[in-house]
């Protein structure tokens, strides 16, 4: 039986807002999506046709890449992107992927960057790279973007994880992640991606199903390493949501089971949050609305994520976020000796900006 108009406009929104296209155009085909979708069922076709394009163009930039860091001697993982949706559906334009992630080791970082510069790329959102630039940018942040004008690819050049940072922890990630299989150190980035975004774009759990499905035992083989790093609730979240997903479906069940039946009350906290804005539909990136209540909201939960790295280290990272902004580094270029200055002109910054834009906005409203 066809669905009704309205269906068919509530479908059409759901896998946009999910960012579906590659994988509905396959598993709808033209038997079931004319009658799912409607009028909407070119479109989707149009938006997979498009969505292949753009990954066959970040593809063939990755590979590309990756011979040049070898070729280097330069460490390289890639995280997600064309080459997540390779080896778990067996071809790279089926995920939805709009820039590629790659990491690099610490030590490397402004190598890799160099690197990059050289191959046409221009770094978006960093201050000059100066000696001392450097030394703040890899404190107190976790990756620089860069762009491709000519082959229109972004890149995020990644040197830590996560956002906050734990020395004694970012040393416990095997790099590089393997190339041709999916391991359990690639597995949890994935989980604290997903985690950090709160889940709320349905593609991500449907990638972690998909390799629960392919790789046979990669739970228990995840779980000493989130130990170690202090994950094991972003573990027992994933089983939590997979469960409620898929409850009959899931693969790797009784693995998945001992987490669900097993899972703290900080992992039912994280997953009912998860759950509410799948169900609700309404995250703040989804809709572009972001009240007081969803900044309460989103505080909260990733204050759950981050109580394992301990009060000094948030606190420090709160501070060093707040007192060292790239847009003041890049406008100001303080030499190595008037460094400590940074934080002292933030709070007049922040003052004279929020002038002009109280004046801009008079402008516009007055005509």
């Amino acid at each position: 039986m066809a669905a009704q108009p309205q269906d068919w406009d509530r479908n059409w929104q759901y896998l946009q807002d999910h960012r579906l296209w590659g994988l509905a155009e396959l598993a709808l085909n033209p038997g079931w999506g004319p009658a799912l979708l409607g009028p909407h069922w070119p479109r989707l076709q149009q938006k997979a046709r498009s969505q292949r394009l753009s990954l066959l163009r970040l593809g063939a930039m990755q590979q590309h890449l990756q011979r040049r860091f070898d070729a280097a001697g330069l460490t390289l993982s890639v995280l997600k992107g064309p080459g997540l949706s390779q080896r778990l559906y067996g071809d790279m334009t089926l995920r939805h992927s709009k820039d590629l992630d790659l990491l690099v080791p610490p030590a490397q970082l402004w190598q890799a960057c160099e690197l990059l510069q050289a191959e046409g790329f221009t770094l978006l959102d960093a201050p000059p790279l100066h000696e001392a630039n450097r030394r703040l940018v890899q404190r107190h942040y976790w990756h620089l973007t860069l762009r491709h004008a000519q082959q229109s690819v972004m890149v995020e050049l990644h040197w830590r994880i996560e956002p906050l940072h734990a020395q004694h922890r970012e040393t416990q990630w095997q790099l590089p992640f393997a190339r041709d299989r999916i391991a359990a150190g690639e597995l949890l980035y994935l989980l604290t991606h997903g985690a950090r975004h709160h889940w709320f774009r349905l593609k991500w759990l449907g990638d972690i199903q998909a390799i629960s499905e392919a790789v046979p035992g990669i739970w228990q083989e995840a779980q000493e390493l989130a130990r170690r790093q202090g994950l094991l609730g972003v573990l027992e979240q994933t089983a939590l949501l997979l469960n409620w997903l898929w409850p009959v479906q899931t693969h790797d069940r009784a693995e998945l089971q001992q987490l669900v039946n097993s899972a703290s009350p900080e992992a039912r906290y994280l997953a009912g949050e998860a759950q509410a804005f799948l169900l609700a539909h309404d995250y703040p990136e989804m809709t572009n609305c972001l009240s007081l209540r969803y900044r309460y909201r989103l505080h909260a939960y990733q204050g759950c994520l981050q109580r394992r790295y301990g009060w000094p280290a948030r606190l420090r990272h709160l501070v060093d976020r707040g007192c060292f902004s790239r847009e003041d580094m890049e406008k100001w270029r303080l030499p190595t000796s008037l460094l400590w200055a940074y934080p002292l002109l933030r709070l007049p910054l922040l003052i004279v900006r929020w002038g002009r834009a109280r004046h801009d906005l008079d402008s516009v409203r007055h005509g």
